[in-house]
């Protein structure tokens, strides 16, 4: 059968060249243009015009067999450098199915290996890459994320580093030294010109020289009048390089913070969580909660830690002040800081709590659900009345108080079936517990916390 090398346009108006096997010209033009391409040239001689249009150096046939997108087979050649980049090209630029693929030189029995071992070699090297360029945009997203992020609290800390100098050049207008002034000037309208800059380490590093000309003993014109003034500006400037600082190295994220992490990456937006990962979530969520954190709690949180660390560094820096006055100042930052943790923790508590409420209300039990709630209860009230009556009865035999006559009716509670009855009850009370706290909606638990109760039940009723 002839053999017709082509040159063609195809939808997305790239050009493609390859060959095709045909009775005439006219059915390989047919058989092109149900493919969609656009004949720009054909020519019967094909090898020839192959090697014409690429470099022949390293220039290798191919024959393969493919399905077409109208489900059509098509068998032909093609050449290129390597057998998966003429993989690639089939199945991006042609748009087939690729059936089998293999070098022409290739003798019959190698061929005949070659098709029976298909593409699927090339199929998974293809699946890698595709899901290797994903991983890198997505790396890619949240790196800018995290970039637009640290920007965004770095234009909100420079915003209140600027007002607190200006408000405190205002305070101090009269007192302070003119060159002093003038340098502050150069250094606020710096910072406002680039406050916008994506080069975020000139940014903080123009404030930090900023504050630490501030906390310079020489800028006010007499320094034994204003020597208090002097220290808190220098605790304040001290202060706002803790927080510049603070957002260019956030503090480390302790242990519960890389838990809730954990499960949110292998549990939360993971749609077929394995065994293993399902058992440790299991194992961790005594410490962390059954459920993911609250965004608004884990912020909460996340100030409260901020505040600790800022009360660690001022303690430091109340040990290394060089005057009593500085000492003092620091030590009243220290309460300050103090106090507004303790704000901070009684907001967590309210959050916390409205948020616990919210999330029960918003909750629909099912009948099984209301069942179990209702039998806990139950038992529960029965159980206290039996811990109050076991605990009053020893107290009055102890102290032989004759209250009650002796009849069957006040022995009852000392019969062995009682005693197997709530020992019993007791275990159903602490399986129930553990059910609806911990395993609520997990009903693949139920058999494991059913056959530990039968297991304990029978164990304490055999052995009491």
């Amino acid at each position: 059968m002839p053999q017709y090398f082509y040159t063609v346009i195809n939808k997305e108006n790239k050009e493609l060249n390859g060959t095709i096997n045909a009775p005439d010209e006219a059915a390989a033009r047919h058989e092109l243009n149900a493919l969609g391409f656009s004949i720009l040239t054909m020519s019967m001689t094909a090898t020839a015009a192959l090697e014409d249009s690429e470099s022949t150096e390293n220039i290798k046939k191919f024959e393969f067999s493919a399905i077409d997108k109208n489900g059509k087979k098509v068998v032909g050649t093609i050449q290129g450098e390597d057998i998966f980049l003429v993989y690639k090209r089939l199945i991006s630029e042609y748009q087939f199915d690729v059936q089998t693929l293999y070098q022409s030189d290739l003798s019959e029995s190698e061929k005949d290996k070659a098709i029976l071992k298909g593409v699927d070699i090339f199929k998974d090297r293809l699946l890698e890459e595709k899901m290797a360029v994903e991983m890198n945009q997505k790396k890619q997203q949240l790196d800018e994320q995290e970039f637009l992020d640290k920007q965004a609290k770095l234009k909100t800390q420079v915003d209140f580093v600027l007002q607190k100098v200006n408000s405190i050049v205002d305070t101090y207008q009269n007192e302070l030294d003119p060159a002093t002034k003038a340098k502050i000037k150069y250094y606020v309208e710096k910072i406002l010109r680039i406050k916008n800059s994506t080069n975020l380490d000139y940014i903080r590093q123009s404030c930090e020289e900023m504050l630490t000309y501030l906390q310079k003993e020489e800028i006010f014109l007499n320094q034994d009048q204003h020597l208090k003034e002097k220290t808190q500006m220098s605790i304040e400037a001290k202060s706002m390089m803790m927080e510049l600082n603070r957002i260019n190295h956030p503090a480390g994220k302790d242990i519960f913070d890389e838990m809730r992490n954990w499960r949110t990456e292998h549990i939360t937006n993971n749609n077929s969580p394995s065994g293993i990962e399902k058992l440790i979530d299991l194992l961790i969520s005594p410490l962390i909660g059954t459920t993911p954190e609250d965004a608004e709690i884990i912020e909460a949180r996340q100030k409260i830690k901020i505040t600790n660390a800022q009360i660690k560094e001022f303690i430091t820096l109340y040990f290394q002040a060089p005057d009593p006055d500085f000492k003092k100042e620091t030590k009243t930052t220290i309460f300050r800081l103090w106090n507004q943790r303790k704000l901070q923790k009684h907001d967590l508590a309210v959050l916390i709590h409205r948020k616990t409420e919210e999330k029960m209300a918003g909750i629909e039990f099912t009948t099984m659900e209301v069942l179990q709630k209702e039998i806990f209860s139950l038992a529960g009230w029965v159980l206290t009345f039996y811990i109050i009556y076991y605990y009053a009865a020893i107290y009055i035999n102890t102290k032989e108080i004759s209250i009650l006559p002796q009849t069957k009716l006040s022995q009852i509670f000392q019969t062995s079936i009682i005693k197997y009855f709530f020992t019993t009850l007791f275990l159903l009370v602490c399986f129930l517990g553990i059910k609806i706290e911990f395993f609520r909606r997990k009903a693949a638990f139920n058999p494991i916390l059913i056959l530990f109760f039968i297991v304990s039940s029978s164990l304490i009723i055999l052995n009491f």
